[in-house]
Parts: C-alpha cells; structure tokens; sequence
C-alpha cells in the first residue's frame, strides 16, 4: 500500500526563470488581476492552491511550492465483519 502511494506521489519540476516568465506573460489578463487584488484575496487563492514561497537571502532565491490536492487522501478500508 505505501510502495503505491509512493509511485503516485509527483515528481518535483523546477523550472527556469525563462519559462516561469513565458508562463506568466501567457496569464496575460489573470497577471493583471492578481496585480489589482487585495491581500485578502490572494491570501484565499494562495491558501486554496497550498502556496508556500521560501526566501534564500544569501543568494536572493525563492523556493515556490504547490500543493492544490495536499488535502487528498487515498482511503482504503475492509469492509464486513471482523
């Protein structure tokens, strides 16, 4: 059971700044949106998608993290008597 969780677990993607920048210029309109929503709103949509952002001052990185379906759980259970 856990071998299986394990294999659908995703693999980590890191991507460029090139293809990050590619990305949001496609966003067109939804880039300028979240530019005019209000820190309450993006706190809602941040927290929904499970967006954790780690800083590294030292070499003025970022790590970004998401996690839309962290609440997911595959259950499995016996079912009848014991």
């Amino acid at each position: 059971m856990a071998e299986k969780a394990l294999a659908s677990l995703p693999t980590q993607v890191t991507i460029s700044r090139g293809q990050l920048e590619a990305w949001i210029d496609e966003l067109g309109d939804i880039g300028r949106a979240l530019d005019a929503a209000s820190p309450e709103e993006l706190n809602q949509l941040y927290g929904s998608l499970r967006l954790s952002l780690k800083y590294h001052h030292d070499d003025q990185t970022v790590d970004v993290e998401v996690d839309p379906m962290g609440d997911r759980v595959d259950k499995a259970c016996v079912r009848g008597g014991t």
